[in-house]
């Protein structure tokens, strides 16, 4: 079994650093990166959180549209 929960979105990343937990590493390759954080009890907890929180996803679809209106205006 992997030490690590691994994962390439940048909000998952930025979701679980908010909330107190370290980022091991991160990898890049080919433009894309790789976050490393401790596999613990606490992580899954706040990955089911992020995942299941319907405010927290309205939040980021409209930070994107949002961001897309600023890159296309």
């Amino acid at each position: 079994m992997d030490k690590y929960y691994t994962t390439f979105s940048l909000n998952i990343a930025a979701f679980l650093k908010s909330n107190g937990v370290k980022i091991l590493k991160v990898e890049k390759e080919n433009g894309k990166a790789t976050f490393y954080f401790e596999k613990n009890d606490q992580v899954k907890t706040l990955v089911d959180m992020y995942l299941n929180d319907s405010t927290l996803k309205r939040f980021i679809s409209a930070f994107r549209d949002i961001k897309d209106m600023a890159v296309n205006a």
